[in-house]
């Protein structure tokens, strides 16, 4: 993988962590903006603020996320396996519509009966919550060589996180039955909470993968900040030079007879081609002396 993939990569999962980490948020805050219009239950989870006025915050940020997870590469087939996987089942959540009695018949965009579209949201959103955990749990805890003290540490977080996923993701579907509910306040936000847990540890996690946060990375020697002088006396410095050819040095062969020694004739110094703009300046000096000369004569005549 080069520089520039992994960069690639690496920015890709920090925007993925930023986007899952500030779902809840933006979807609660534009949600307030329409609380005459919107359902009385439309805060209960991130599914049914697809009927309030949040849906546009909702749907743009998970299909960003979606698209992200598309073109996310990873390491190997089974990084990008689990990415077109988490892609698809994002995408399903928005693509069928949870039921709503706003829309008690059909709803989404391929206007399905509304209970048929539950159904196939329930199995989206789980698949994406399952494969998140074991993507935080079994992929992201891996090591090719003796993990350091910074990737023991990583690894405790991921596994922590996956955890939670996997706890939220059975507290939602247990507390979202008729027999939990009685028990329940009216109109607590079960789905909200875990949903809110889920996204935030897959956020967190991710950030922590992506190398944003300094406090978790490893730290390498070989990796130095230098200033922007000395960068350019490196670069400067990796300048190829010419090389000067070297004459090789003369071997006395023993079986070649004395010869005697010829001294060097002094020679005579040529001198040195003298340049064309100075000739030419000492012409013109030349040509000016000879006119004012051949001037002066004619005045005398």
């Amino acid at each position: 993988m080069t520089s520039i993939e992994k960069y690639t990569m690496l920015h890709q999962r920090r925007i993925l962590g930023a986007l899952c980490i500030a779902l809840v948020p933006s979807v609660l805050l534009f949600g307030l903006f329409g609380l005459k219009t919107n359902p009385t239950n439309w805060y209960h989870s991130i599914s049914s603020s697809f009927y309030s006025n949040a849906n546009i915050c909702m749907i743009g940020l998970i299909f960003a996320t979606s698209i992200f997870f598309f073109s996310y590469k990873g390491y190997d087939w089974k990084d990008r396996f689990l990415s077109i996987v988490q892609a698809i089942t994002v995408l399903g959540v928005i693509v069928f519509p949870n039921y709503n009695y706003t829309k008690p018949d059909t709803t989404g965009i391929f206007c399905l009966e509304s209970h048929l579209s539950h159904k196939l949201h329930c199995i989206t959103a789980g698949t994406f919550f399952i494969v998140i955990a074991f993507n935080l749990l079994f992929l992201f805890t891996k090591t090719g060589k003796e993990p350091t003290k910074k990737k023991k540490i990583r690894n405790i977080i991921y596994k922590i996180c996956g955890i939670l996923i996997l706890v939220a993701a059975i507290s939602m579907g247990v507390m979202s039955t008729s027999y939990v509910k009685q028990y329940l306040p009216v109109n607590f936000p079960v789905g909200m909470i875990c949903e809110f847990i889920m996204f935030t540890s897959f956020g967190f996690a991710y950030l922590v993968k992506s190398e944003a946060i300094n406090k978790f990375n490893d730290e390498n020697p070989d990796v130095k900040v230098v200033t922007k002088t000395e960068y350019i006396e490196k670069e400067v410095e990796k300048i190829v030079e010419v090389p000067v050819p070297v004459e090789p040095p003369v071997v006395d062969d023993p079986n070649k007879e004395n010869e005697p020694e010829v001294v060097d004739q002094p020679t005579e110094e040529v001198p040195e081609d003298i340049p064309e703009s100075v000739i030419g300046f000492f012409q013109k000096i030349g040509i000016n002396i000879d006119n004012a000369l051949s001037k002066w004569f004619k005045k005398k005549k």
